[in-house]
């Protein structure tokens, strides 16, 4: 049950019962400090869970408020003092019920002063939305981002500096790609790797000498069928000097969608040229 005396139910206002309901049900804290001492009037279920779970009615501001939340005491004593309104947003709050160790919130407030028909301040309005879910979740992604990105950076240096050519393609065969090595292999600047090389079909060889299909090159099996295609072994003349090199090709599927299809997939070069002759 929320903390808080009950309205007058037969012969007030129709529109004072109703904003007393709301205020009780509402999912975040609301509650009403007066007097010299800033003691509660009103608190609902939900500003009292934030405050630890006890009784506040009567009880003066600065008794449920936990050393480590004394910051929050003196904001709202200031509301109280000048009349202006403070707010916050993920707050850090330590509340703690009697007996037990502080436990750590955030909170976002709004402490509002209630002016009387004299123009003074009679009192102040706290609202506190505890926010300390949301800002866990937050914490724990850009935690896990940052570490992705060291990740990310260590297997991009990988990548950067395998001794083997690794290219990366999209399911439609546009490259995502392709690090040095592979570069060099191909006899190709990097920025001019675009599309799968063995599509070349009429320049590109078996090892027997007949000529590829465009959906017989590794890559365009392994995005097909789902499995890996080893030991591809096909010649294709060099980029810059025309010469015909010969490359064992490995393609390998990855990043598949919801019904198990690779929607990209890798192929890795070895030249071995040298190992034909």
């Amino acid at each position: 049950m929320a903390s808080g005396p009950g309205p007058p139910r037969g012969d007030g206002p129709a529109e004072l019962v109703l904003m007393h309901d709301l205020l009780l049900r509402l999912p975040a804290g609301v509650a009403y400090v007066a007097g010299p001492d800033l003691a509660f009037e009103f608190a609902n279920e939900e500003f009292r869970k934030i405050a630890g779970g006890r009784d506040l009615i009567g009880v003066p501001l600065r008794e449920t408020l936990p050393e480590r939340a004394r910051e929050h005491l003196a904001l709202i004593e200031n509301v109280a003092r000048t009349g202006e309104a403070c707010r916050g947003r993920e707050s850090e709050v330590w509340i703690g019920g009697h007996g037990q160790e502080p436990e750590q919130l955030f909170v976002d407030f709004i402490y509002q002063p209630v002016r009387d028909e004299a123009g003074g301040v009679s009192g102040v309005l706290l609202y506190g939305a505890d926010v300390t879910a949301h800002v866990r979740d937050r914490r724990r992604l850009e935690e896990l981002a940052e570490r992705l990105a060291v990740t990310e950076e260590r297997y991009r240096t990988l990548f950067e500096t395998l001794p083997h050519g690794v290219i990366h393609y999209n399911a439609d065969g546009s490259i995502l790609g392709a690090n040095p090595a592979a570069a060099d292999i191909l006899g190709l600047a990097p920025d001019a790797i675009t599309s799968w090389p063995l599509v070349r079909a009429a320049r590109v060889v078996r090892g027997d000498g007949t000529p590829f299909k465009p959906d017989e090159v590794p890559v365009a099996l392994a995005l097909r069928t789902g499995e890996i295609v080893a030991d591809v072994v096909a010649g294709l003349p060099h980029g810059r000097t025309g010469e015909l090199r010969w490359l064992r090709v490995t393609a390998v599927p990855d990043a598949r969608d919801c019904r198990g299809r690779p929607q990209r997939a890798y192929a890795m070069l070895t030249d071995i040229t040298e190992q034909r002759r």
